[in-house]
């Protein structure tokens, strides 16, 4: 369903969604994967270009932690509640008056995603994916809070291994 299509938003991402990051990476990724319509034989879809958007109350639980899968997240926060009195009844037939200027705005996003090559980046994306990594991998924040990058410096393993299991004991 992935071929020839610009987005694919998936509402309500599960928790466990992420249990397997292999497909998330090769799709994320402009990977090739093999697909089949029922009834039809298998094809092999080379560089997918659509791009994968998940909307979830809560962030998949993470197992992998590699620098691949890091990589390919770009966390939106939205923080707004709606309910009672802020939600507005015609809401709907508001937007439908909008719609061609949201789809301008859609377009102008849509080229400046292809001519960046890429999604905007924000500090706040950043921030939130440091913020999900740390908090689903305690080596993660063990360097994310005492590794300090200095070229030039070197810290042997076995150093390194005693501080991060000496930050990892109980107070």
């Amino acid at each position: 369903m992935l071929l020839n299509k610009l987005f694919n938003v998936a509402e309500e991402t599960p928790v466990r969604s992420l249990d397997d990051t292999s497909y998330f990476k090769i799709l994320s990724e402009g990977g090739s994967y093999t697909a089949r319509n029922p009834h039809e034989k298998p094809i092999t879809v080379v560089s997918n270009r659509t791009k994968l958007i998940m909307a979830c109350n809560e962030l998949p639980a993470l197992t992998d932690f590699s620098g691949g899968i890091e990589r390919r997240f770009l966390i939106v926060s939205f923080d707004a509640t709606f309910k009672g009195a802020a939600v507005d009844p015609y809401l709907e037939e508001k937007l439908l008056e909008e719609l061609p200027g949201i789809f301008n705005r859609v377009v102008e996003g849509y080229k400046r995603l292809i001519d960046q090559k890429g999604f905007t980046k924000l500090d706040s994306s950043d921030e939130h994916v440091r913020d999900y990594m740390n908090s689903h991998n305690s080596s993660y924040q063990f360097f994310d809070e005492c590794v300090v990058n200095a070229p030039g410096k070197y810290v042997a393993c076995n150093d390194i291994f005693r501080a991060y299991v000496e930050w990892c004991k109980p107070m």
